[in-house]
């Protein structure tokens, strides 16, 4: 799986890792290779709610209902979808994720599991 890096780029033009460590242990990986990087602002990235209702109702109520727990859950929705990781998903994309698993976990699993705007 692919590290997703965060950081901010500093006045002078430098980048500046959230988790510099992790970046040059996945380095490490690549001695000799040819790599591509791609920058982009965060914004594009799914967001801090999106991400939130993901963990604390979509995979908590599959978690509930079948007797696992949120991580067990959270690796078996990955697993059934396809997803490596839902934190490089854009906003888009993760929504759309999002409507797929609530037809799922529907049809498959009998669970209705409330769309964002319906939260309480």
């Amino acid at each position: 799986m692919l590290p997703t890096l965060a950081g901010t780029v500093s006045p002078d033009g430098e980048l500046v890792l959230d988790k510099p460590r992790l970046y040059r242990r996945y380095l490490q990986t690549l001695i000799g290779e040819k790599v591509v990087l791609i920058l982009r602002r965060p914004s594009e990235i799914r967001s801090l709610n999106q991400n939130a209702y993901y963990h604390s109702v979509v995979v908590a109520s599959l978690a509930q209902e079948w007797g696992t727990t949120d991580r067990e859950a959270h690796e078996l929705i990955k697993r059934e979808f396809g997803v490596g990781s839902t934190a490089a998903l854009e906003v888009g994309a993760f929504e759309l994720l999002m409507e797929r698993i609530r037809g799922w976990a529907l049809t498959d699993h009998n669970v209705t599991i409330p769309a964002p705007n319906e939260v309480v």
